[in-house]
């Protein structure tokens, strides 16, 4: 009941942020100074991810 506001706004988040994440592997794999970044990115989307799930159960 405390989330499916969570659960609704992080799938839509969770879309833009693959969409982001997969930009984002590109351009590490030619940017050495973007693949940290990148890395911090991606645990944060599956960490908000991971949330949504639970709170969804």
């Amino acid at each position: 009941m405390c989330c499916w506001w969570l659960w609704l706004n992080t799938s839509w988040q969770i879309i833009g942020m693959q969409q982001h994440l997969h930009l984002c592997i590109c351009k590490a794999s030619s940017f050495s100074d973007l693949t940290t970044m990148c890395m911090w990115f991606g645990l944060v989307c599956i960490s908000i991810w991971i949330i949504a799930l639970n709170c969804r159960n």
